[in-house]
């Protein structure tokens, strides 16, 4: 029963860093999307 919750417990931790990672990379391409456009729209006027 112990090996069941422990196995667990490491699934839910790294889907856990793989949910934070997603969010991180989530946030970074959308900023730079941003700086991007703002970029596009600076050179385009």
């Amino acid at each position: 029963m112990g090996l069941i919750l422990n196995w667990s417990k490491q699934q839910w931790l790294s889907m856990d860093a793989y949910k934070k990672s997603a969010v991180n990379f989530g946030r970074t391409s959308h900023f730079y999307h941003l700086q991007i456009t703002n970029f596009v729209l600076l050179f385009s006027k």
